[in-house]
C-alpha cells in the first residue's frame, strides 16, 4: 500500500509537470479541458449543415450571434469539425453584451484560425469593436495589407503589434491571437510572436456595442474573406505570452 501511494503522489506530479511544460495546453485546445473556461466570454465552433446562418455561443453564458449577409457555414473546408464560417463581405455581431466589452484593466485574449482566400493592399478585418459609445477606445484583429497579422488597441493613438510582413500564407488555415499583457499589446501567427507594442490604457472603457466577426462593426468596408473557424475570447487572462505550439484540437467546451 505504501508504494502504490508513493507512486499514485510521483505519477500526479509527473502529470502537473507535463500541463506546465505542455504550451498549447496552457491556451486551452490541446484535446484537454480549458483551466480558464470560466473566463471564456465567447465561442463559436462554427459547425453545423451547410449553408447554415447559425453560429451558437458554446460559453458559459451563451449570446445571441446576428448574421449579417453574405456569411453562412460551410463543409468545404475546416480546420476542425468539419465545418468553419465562410465570409465573403458580410459579419456575425454581438450587441450590448456585458461581458464582451474589452476592459483595458484586465488582460485579454482574442483567437481563431483563418483561411484568407485573397490578398488585398488595404486591411481586412478579422474581428474588433468599432468605436461607438465607447468612443475610439476600442480593439481590433487584423489581415495587414502586405500579408502580416495585426492587433490594435486604441488608447490616444492606435497601439499596434504586427507580425513579419508575408508572413500570412493564402489558401491555409492559421492560427492567430491578439493579446493584452498588463501594458503591453501582443500578435502571434501560427504561435510565432510578432513585434510588440506599449498601451497607455489601465481603465476599462465605457460600453460599445459594436462588436463584429468579418467585419469592423457597422462599418461596410475591409470585410474578411475566407473561412474563420474556432473564434474564442478570454478575459481576463493573457493566454500566449511566448512562442507556443498552436491548438491541435477544438478548443474545449468546459
Amino acid at each position: 500500500m505504501i508504494v502504490r501511494s508513493t507512486n499514485i503522489r510521483a505519477a500526479l506530479r509527473a502529470r502537473q509537470r507535463g500541463f506546465l511544460l505542455n504550451p498549447f495546453r496552457f491556451g486551452g485546445g490541446g484535446g484537454g479541458g480549458d483551466p480558464y473556461f470560466d473566463k471564456v466570454s465567447l465561442l463559436l465552433h462554427m459547425n453545423g449543415a451547410d449553408g447554415s446562418t447559425a453560429f451558437p455561443d458554446s460559453s458559459l453564458v451563451p449570446k445571441t450571434i446576428g448574421v449579417t449577409a453574405p456569411v453562412s457555414i460551410s463543409t468545404a473546408r475546416s480546420k476542425f469539425g468539419g465545418a468553419s464560417a465562410l465570409f465573403n463581405g458580410g459579419r456575425l455581431f454581438c450587441s450590448t453584451v456585458p461581458s464582451l466589452y474589452p476592459k483595458f484593466a484586465d488582460d485579454f485574449t482574442v483567437e481563431c484560425f483563418i483561411y484568407p482566400t485573397v490578398s488585398s493592399s488595404t486591411v481586412m478585418r478579422i474581428a474588433g469593436f468599432s468605436a461607438g459609445v465607447g468612443g475610439n477606445e476600442t480593439w481590433t484583429l487584423n489581415v495587414e495589407s502586405g500579408g502580416a497579422v495585426g492587433f490594435n488597441i486604441y488608447d490616444t493613438f492606435w497601439r499596434s503589434a504586427k507580425s513579419a510582413p508575408g508572413s500570412l500564407p493564402l489558401n491555409q488555415w492559421a492560427h492567430v491571437a491578439g493579446i493584452k499583457h498588463g501594458s503591453t499589446v501582443m500578435v502571434f501567427l501560427n504561435g510565432v510572436l510578432g513585434a510588440t507594442a506599449a498601451t497607455l490604457l489601465s481603465e476599462p472603457v465605457a460600453p460599445n456595442p459594436n462588436f463584429a466577426i468579418g467585419r469592423m462593426g457597422d462599418y461596410l468596408g475591409q470585410s474578411f474573406l475566407g473561412n474563420i473557424d474556432e473564434f474564442r475570447i478570454t478575459h481576463g487572462v493573457a493566454r500566449y505570452t511566448s512562442n507556443f505550439t498552436p491548438p491541435a484540437a477544438a478548443f474545449p467546451d468546459s
